[in-house]
């Protein structure tokens, strides 16, 4: 969620201060990668991480397929800044523009100024 709340957050700040730029993000879905594997392998797995794994071994799409929210974000014409990509079904499913709901008060604001403070970076637009 952190990352979403970061791009819809750098969107905002391109917005404010003119860029000629936008930030979008993307989801490849349940994919069959190593992703899974590797989060229970690190950390022990909790339940969660079990059941995806689990369920991305059975269920989840081929790599190739995951990729295409990632391209399509990259190469869409017609792409909109503040916007998610995703399969269509949430976890499946051929690659969509999905909007993303406003976060409550404070969420993105208090997530720059912690990005800005562990970076070190900042940039001198304040959110809307």
């Amino acid at each position: 969620m952190a990352n979403l709340d970061f791009a819809v957050a750098l969107n905002l700040k391109f917005r404010e201060a003119g860029a000629n730029a936008i930030s979008l993000a993307a989801h490849p879905g349940l994919s069959r990668t190593d992703l899974q594997a590797t989060s229970v392998e690190l950390t022990g797995g909790g339940l969660s991480q079990r059941l995806s794994h689990g369920a991305a071994r059975v269920f989840g799409m081929d790599p190739e397929r995951g990729a295409l929210s990632q391209l399509r974000a990259a190469t869409d014409p017609d792409a909109e800044g503040g916007v998610l990509y995703g399969p269509r079904w949430g976890t499946f499913g051929p690659p969509v523009a999905k909007h993303v709901p406003d976060r409550p008060g404070g969420v993105l604001e208090t997530l720059w100024r912690v990005s800005e403070q562990e970076t070190g970076i900042s940039l001198p637009v304040a959110l809307p």
